[in-house]
């Protein structure tokens, strides 16, 4: 059985130096690999549960290339790791960015492989968008046997 020590040992050597805080989470350098970072969630809000989401629905579109890519996510979503973003300054964020982003700070954009890309995405605007979307009537295609 683990005791706190256990845990605390485990968390130290996961998560390196603290790199900010938010009202839900908090990130810290990845200590395994510099070049991602680990999300600790409060489970308040399930930003963590929702970057996870959003970047498995988007990989296979063009929209993956506006996000930080996110590698791994814990069985209850309390703890998440992503790709690791440099910081970016204002002369280098795109002028229009695609509507799916709701929270946008300067401080949510960083630089990954070169563009840049939003890293903190856990509040969006894809569910907003879908509804909107959803109500267009298109033509069934059934699929299945009578």
């Amino acid at each position: 059985m683990m005791d706190a020590d256990d845990t605390n040992d485990l968390i130290n050597l996961i998560c390196g130096r603290k790199l900010g805080e938010g009202t839900f989470r908090t990130v810290f350098e990845c200590a395994l690999d510099k070049t991602r970072v680990v999300k600790h969630d409060s489970g308040s809000n399930f930003s963590n549960i929702n970057e996870w989401q959003l970047s498995n629905e988007l990989a296979a579109t063009s929209l993956a290339s506006w996000i930080a890519p996110v590698y791994w996510l814990s069985p209850r979503g309390l703890w998440l790791i992503q790709a690791k973003t440099t910081p970016i300054t204002l002369d280098q964020l795109p002028e229009k960015i695609p509507a799916i982003f709701a929270d946008t700070k300067v401080e949510n954009w960083g630089l990954f492989e070169g563009r840049p890309v939003c890293h903190d995405y856990g509040n969006h605007r894809a569910f907003v968008l879908a509804g909107k979307a959803g109500m267009r009537m298109r033509a069934a295609n059934w699929i299945g046997t009578t």
